[in-house]
């Protein structure tokens, strides 16, 4: 896809990707509407920490998922293995950690871990669909046809 302008939003010498832009307007948004919604029962400040766990989870999770997508590229230059200002992390992955970070943190916070899941998915899907404008910003992940196949 052609787009009439540069995909990377520029701010001095810092140049940041309309994607990870808008990953960030996501998990914002997404962090402010579980951290409103987890007030009705949660009063205390254990939803910070829950909700560092969480972030950190998907984080993490999302550039282990891009890693092992790209182990090729990854495995002949294993200095770019933490190189997270170089692009490179993988959607799919990020609700996995983020779940895994949530559990472990409500079984340690001692949070209704139910409950906690159900607010922390709603924020995940805000968030997560926040940053496909990102996405669509930057002329990615549009469907092609397939030549070959069946269907």
């Amino acid at each position: 896809m052609d787009l009439p302008f540069d995909p990377t939003f520029a701010l001095g010498p810092l140049r940041i990707s309309w994607h990870s832009l808008w990953s960030l307007v996501g998990m914002i948004a997404g962090s402010w509407l579980s951290f409103r919604l987890a007030r009705r029962l949660v009063k205390d400040e254990r939803i910070w920490p829950f909700a560092i766990a969480v972030f950190v989870g998907g984080l993490l999770a999302a550039r282990i998922g891009h890693i092992a997508d790209n182990w090729p590229y990854y495995s002949a230059r294993p200095d770019q293995l933490a190189a997270f200002w170089n692009g490179g992390v993988a959607v799919t992955a990020a609700p996995i950690g983020s779940a895994i970070g949530g559990y472990l943190a409500a079984k340690r916070l001692r949070l209704p871990i139910g409950f906690m899941f159900d607010i922390t998915v709603i924020g995940i899907v805000l968030g997560e669909a926040i940053g496909r404008l990102g996405d669509i910003i930057n002329g990615e992940h549009h469907a092609i046809a397939c030549a070959g196949l069946p269907w």
